[in-house]
């Protein structure tokens, strides 16, 4: 789903209001194309999108009552049918242990636990915009903090570390006890990364209209927060960056051109893409299973930490869904519409 997001951020004795989140992305995100904007595009060939779309003017998003919905039902209902969806409560709530975050000691708190992580930080470009791509600042988590306490609206935490950093990603990882790296209602989905998003702005903000390439399950813990949707089945009528390729049954959006050559989401018959060094994208996955694999039995061998041997477990399962992708994607691209016959399989 394409999102506009603007924040409305609780005030704060400076005048500005503050905003903490945290966002749970399943499986690897891909980079949003930077090539140079294009004109809609009218090709209904390219879209085979099946998945959930608003038929009816003023139609709602359901709101659902985390206690009352199992992982197998959200994923039936929502997660396979593309169909954006509301909690009315944090899930999980007994894996959540957020209530020091919030209050008057709340900022507090967070500098305790995790003020000497080193992060980089988005920062605004002249127009007042984020995520233009200039250089991100770097900077610990607690000067962060003492920033934005003061009513800056200059800075904006938000993903941090590499497409292959660790699942829980600085400072969240700090938070063992406050937040789950894996929250059941996902079921045996797999996070690929868990990352706090944290701002402040005195009149609201906008990320702008974009698409993620994964889902997103986001935890609004202070401020507010409005989402703008639109179906994958409406991308030809968006102003993208580079040309779309194709948009697969399950909303996965291809870009061919000059996307593709900057790192965007571009399925070909090569392996799922190259990289800057020409690399195939695919084979690159397959290798990094394998050197995974291999580390994974040393250290079982050597009888290792039990948390080593558990970071090395969430690696292996990280480079297979990686490689899991790409061979959806192959499949997709060869008979038009891929396995129609996904299974949800719950964990003994």
């Amino acid at each position: 789903m394409g999102k506009k997001r603007k924040r409305k951020r609780r005030r704060n004795q400076e005048g500005g209001r503050r905003q903490q989140a945290l966002s749970y992305t399943p499986l690897n995100p891909l980079r949003r194309p930077k090539a140079k904007k294009r004109r809609p595009q009218k090709n209904s060939k390219i879209n085979e999108y099946q998945g959930h779309v608003v038929h009816e003017r003023g139609e709602t998003i359901p709101r659902l009552d985390p206690n009352n919905i199992t992982a197998r039902q959200f994923f039936d209902e929502y997660v396979a049918k593309r169909r954006p969806a509301i909690f009315k409560s944090t899930p999980d709530c007994k894996q959540f242990n957020l209530n020091k975050w919030k209050g008057p000691e709340g900022l507090d708190y967070l500098k305790r636990r995790a003020g000497s992580c080193d992060l980089e930080v988005e920062i605004k470009d002249r127009d007042g915009n984020f995520g233009t791509g200039l250089p991100k600042r770097a900077m610990k988590f607690k000067n962060f903090i003492e920033t934005i306490s003061e009513g800056s609206t200059g800075l904006y935490l938000t993903t941090q570390g590499e497409e292959d950093g660790p699942i829980v990603a600085p400072p969240a990882c700090m938070f063992k006890g406050d937040i789950p790296s894996r929250p059941s209602i996902l079921g045996n989905l797999l996070p690929h990364r868990v990352n706090l998003w944290m701002g402040c702005s005195a009149k609201g903000a906008s990320s702008g209209l974009h698409h993620d390439f994964h889902d997103n399950l986001y935890i609004l813990i202070r401020g507010r927060k409005r989402f703008t949707l639109f179906s994958p089945s409406d991308a030809e009528k968006m102003h993208t960056y580079g040309r779309l390729s194709k948009v697969f049954w399950n909303g996965l959006i291809a870009y061919g051109g000059a996307a593709a050559e900057e790192g965007g989401n571009f399925v070909d018959n090569d392996g799922g893409g190259r990289r800057a060094d020409g690399a195939l994208k695919r084979d690159v996955a397959q290798y990094e299973l394998e050197t995974a694999t291999r580390k994974l039995a040393d250290l079982q061998e050597s009888g290792a930490a039990e948390d080593t041997i558990d970071a090395a477990e969430r690696r292996v399962d990280e480079c297979m869904e990686r490689c899991l992708d790409f061979e959806m994607m192959a499949a997709a691209a060869d008979n038009g519409h891929g396995n129609d016959n996904d299974e949800y399989e719950e964990e003994e």
